[in-house]
């Protein structure tokens, strides 16, 4: 990630040094009594739009300054037009654009606008130059942006759907041309100008109107697919509750919870875990990985001291614990399933982050622990998330607590095979706990092999 910031501020750097270079190459425009106040206007109107009338549809974002920046192009030329959009983009007033991406919108734009004003320049004012100007700002932002900065940054999509972006928003941009062809040939008739800046800002409001019942709209869609998600869920923690009154295995059972942890709740990869009493781990049941890896993970089971090293506070999320890749935590390869990731952002899982749900004994003696990884969605878990799978998690004890075999497996591995008492490890562990607890206890010595007291 390093890298690509570097990579980023070099190329920035480049982009501002070569705008310096073209600004050689053009003209600005003249400025009289009018033309100041039609540009306090444009620039004005410029500013609110690019801070406060973002226009989104869905991923699909429009560059909502252009209906008042192509003007101040038209009639005061490329240099006026660049600058004014460079200044903008970095002055504007939404605060939670980082500064260097604010540069970057800066730069893309001012080198845009004004390639697109050399064109008018050279050619001559005319329907068709305006024409040409537009295309030619929208291929300079689809390369500088579509092209280069979202496939750097794994934000890219396809070539297809980008196209159909680049052709939507030109036809958008479109509704800019009648009013600045106007206002360049009606300059003298101030009024005529005012009024087409007036209707100017007609297609601006519609089509931010239009962005906002979209996302209204979008955002009811997202809400029924949530509680459709929820009601699912809700119908498999169903669906484990009755398995736990059948006469399955423990093994088959936590295979079906794995599984519907990897296909009802959208986690690309699935492990789940006991806790034996002697504090190893055995790994018991997978979802989304190959037999073949899930044998190697078996036999590579981290130990519990690890797992508990690794399980602090400041990685809590709900009752659970997400250890995120920043958090640089040494965990030897043969121990984990890298699969395949895409990151995009800081909020984007990645293929270091660990999520693990524990499952406690009401004693508070950790018996087992559910790891699922890469959320289909892409993104790092809520607290909602978390939430639905300790759901799951708390079936898995009820589960544990309900079956003999777990209780027998529990028993085989504190108790003598053949005599039935506790083994070493149970013995030094009983006794550790009543020192701790300061309980009297006394220690009777027998020979087991000649039963001698």
């Amino acid at each position: 990630m390093n890298e690509k910031k570097y990579f980023l501020a070099l190329f920035l750097v480049t982009l501002n040094v070569f705008y310096l270079l073209i600004l050689t190459m053009g003209s600005g425009g003249v400025f009289n009594e009018n033309s100041y106040i039609l540009f306090l206007l444009l620039i004005s109107l410029s500013y609110v739009a690019e801070s406060f009338g973002v226009i989104k549809f869905g991923k699909f974002s429009l560059a909502s300054d252009f209906f008042f920046i192509f003007p101040i192009l038209i009639i005061f030329g490329p240099l006026v037009a660049s600058i004014s959009a460079y200044s903008i983009a970095i002055l504007q007033y939404d605060k939670s654009i980082k500064i260097s991406t604010r540069f970057y919108i800066g730069i893309q734009s001012a080198i845009a606008y004004y390639v697109a004003g050399l064109a008018i320049e050279r050619f001559g004012f005319s329907w068709y130059t305006l024409i040409v100007a537009l295309l030619l700002f929208k291929v300079i932002n689809f390369i500088l942006v579509d092209l280069f900065l979202y496939f750097y940054m794994g934000r890219w999509k396809n070539l297809l759907i980008s196209f159909k972006y680049m052709a939507l928003e030109t036809a958008f941009l479109s509704v800019v041309l009648p009013a600045a062809f106007i206002i360049h040939e009606n300059l003298a008739k101030m009024p005529l100008v005012l009024f087409a800046i007036y209707t100017l800002a007609f297609p601006f409001l519609f089509i931010y109107l239009l962005s906002l019942e979209v996302k209204v709209r979008t955002e009811l869609e997202n809400e029924k697919a949530v509680l459709s998600r929820n009601v699912n869920q809700l119908k498999r923690v169903l669906e484990v509750s009755e398995l736990l009154k059948s006469n399955v295995s423990i093994v088959e059972l936590m295979m079906h919870v794995a599984s519907i942890i990897h296909n009802d709740l959208g986690w690309e990869y699935v492990l789940i875990s006991f806790v034996k009493p002697d504090d190893t781990i055995e790994r018991i049941a997978y979802a989304g990985i190959s037999v073949e890896e899930f044998k190697r993970l078996k036999a590579n089971s981290p130990t519990i001291s690890f797992v508990k090293n690794i399980m602090k506070n400041e990685f809590k999320i709900s009752n659970s614990y997400f250890i995120p890749a920043e958090a640089n935590i040494n965990i030897p390869d043969e121990m984990t399933f890298i699969g395949k990731y895409n990151s995009i952002d800081k909020d984007s899982w990645k293929d270091r982050d660990l999520l693990w749900i524990p499952i406690y004994e009401k004693n508070g003696k950790m018996i087992a622990y559910i790891s699922p990884d890469k959320p289909v969605s892409g993104k790092r878990p809520t607290v909602e998330d978390v939430t639905i799978l300790e759901i799951f998690a708390n079936q898995v004890l009820v589960a544990l607590e309900n079956s003999s075999e777990f209780e027998e497996l529990q028993q085989k591995a504190i108790r003598d095979s053949q005599t039935g008492l506790y083994n070493h490890t149970e013995f030094y562990n009983k006794m550790d706990k009543m020192i701790s607890n300061g309980e009297p206890f006394s220690i009777l010595m027998m020979d087991i092999d000649d039963f001698k007291l």
